[in-house]
């Protein structure tokens, strides 16, 4: 029994345009499996793995998280003043557990982002390889 994608290795190549996630190069009529001859680095297109590549799609600012992170940060540092400043112990119990949540939501709103500027980055490639093609 053949694995999945065998068939379509055997066909020679991919005829849709999938772009590799670390440079935005087309990999078009390349291998389902293998690495990109530009930046080197690996891919699978098979259904049931799909990863190092690029599918066009529309990733928007994480504005919901960047909510988040202000909120929990404003919340934290404010019962953490009434904890230092007005002597009250319970706001210790309340701040710390928020002031945790911001360092955690603020890596992701961070990693949310560099992955928002990395694909405006190959969109803006595709874009130009595409101008300078026609």
């Amino acid at each position: 029994m053949p694995r999945p994608g065998q068939d379509i290795e055997h066909a020679g190549g991919m005829d849709r345009d999938i772009f590799c996630a670390g440079c935005g190069y087309n990999l078009r009529r390349g291998a389902v499996v293998g690495r990109c001859p530009e930046c080197g680095e690996s891919y699978d297109t098979r259904a049931l793995t799909r990863r190092g590549i690029f599918f066009p799609q529309d990733i928007g600012l994480p504005w919901g998280d960047a909510l988040v992170v202000l909120l929990c940060g404003a919340i934290g540092g404010w019962t953490l003043y009434a904890a230092v400043v007005g002597s009250e112990a319970w706001a210790y119990f309340i701040a710390v557990p928020f002031l945790l949540f911001f360092l955690a939501f603020l890596y992701a709103l961070v990693h949310k982002l560099t992955k928002y500027l990395r694909y405006r980055s190959l969109v803006r490639r595709i874009a130009r390889d595409a101008a300078t093609r026609e």
